[in-house]
């Protein structure tokens, strides 16, 4: 097969920087400082997710030298923008803020997931999100060894989550049945109404982010049992134990952090890695993100790969659980 002109001096170009070696392949492999990078968030303008977003985009463009222009592709619970973050080009033009929900939760729980874990390259965990189990005050509960007792008295208890499939919920079926209790989930569209629910008395127990549930802790309006996640956080204030013993395989956290395509050149990976914890330096980011609830993490790309593979076979073995029931 005969090449043209064009296509001869691109094979030509590609033996002279194989011959220049590594250093200026990772130099032509790095975006453009005159090109803007795209960051999708996979929901919609106003949330959480979005307001995070643009908390850090508008430093990190100052800290790159380029500008870093948040996009908003909501849908499908998180899949529809994860999924183009997942399709772009790996040369570091596209990012995405991706979540324990948006990258493992949701799409594991759909007949085709659209993509798995492995099509990202981690390259900062920005917050953690760890989750509170609560039940109201008048069940007389105080702490987890009395919800046992309680529980088993009772035959059959109920708790309630932001809805079916979510981390909270698979998070308490397992707890449940590592426990031999009988408790049933309430779906609810929304942590708020759930946690609505707890106070009113419709239902005992509620398992939601320790953002949703602090006023009602600090009030009294419910108590706190436990907590769930990687780290306590500002949920140590409360004295809560964990509601899994460490090594249990199950310590894991509602996430934010920004990933790009799988095959992201390591230059670039570092590149942007290290401008993520710089900024995470700032105290005025360092303000706007607890703001929304998260814990500080501005992690390496190493730690956050760590923990999305350590959280894969945790979610896979709780969807697996409550598939069977």
């Amino acid at each position: 097969m005969k090449l043209g002109i064009s296509a001869r001096m691109a094979v030509q170009a590609g033996v002279i920087m194989a011959m220049l070696g590594t250093g200026a392949v990772a130099r032509a492999s790095e975006p453009a400082s005159d090109q803007p990078i795209r960051l999708i968030v996979a929901y919609a303008a106003g949330g959480q997710a979005d307001l995070l977003a643009r908390a850090l985009a508008a430093p990190l463009s100052r800290r790159l030298g380029q500008n870093v222009i948040v996009d908003n592709r909501a849908g499908a619970g998180g899949a529809i923008g994860t999924r183009e973050c997942a399709n772009a080009a790996a040369d570091g033009r596209t990012l995405c803020l991706g979540s324990l929900s948006s990258l493992l939760t949701a799409p594991m729980q759909m007949p085709t997931p659209p993509y798995r874990a492995s099509a990202f390259t981690p390259i900062a965990e920005i917050a953690s999100f760890p989750a509170i189990l609560a039940i109201n005050p008048r069940t007389g509960v105080k702490s987890l060894d009395e919800l046992k007792a309680w529980a088993r008295q009772q035959g059959s208890v109920s708790f309630g989550t932001s809805g079916n499939g979510t981390l909270y919920h698979l998070l308490g079926a397992h707890w449940a049945n590592q426990q031999g209790l009988a408790m049933e989930h309430v779906a609810y569209k929304g942590g708020s109404a759930a946690i609505a629910d707890a106070i009113g008395g419709h239902i005992p127990l509620v398992f939601d982010p320790l953002t949703a549930l602090q006023a009602h802790l600090d009030s009294g309006a419910l108590i706190g049992l436990a907590y769930a996640g990687v780290r306590a956080g500002n949920a140590e204030r409360y004295g809560l134990p964990p509601l899994f013993a460490p090594g249990s395989g199950v310590e894991i956290s509602a996430f934010q952090g920004i990933l790009g395509p799988a095959g992201l050149p390591a230059p670039v990976v570092e590149r942007l890695s290290a401008a993520i914890r710089a900024i995470g330096e700032d105290p005025e980011v360092r303000r706007r993100v607890a703001d929304l609830g998260g814990e500080l993490v501005f992690g390496t790309a190493a730690a956050f790969n760590d923990t999305l593979q350590q959280a894969v076979p945790a979610v896979e073995r709780m969807i697996r659980l409550v598939e069977k029931k």
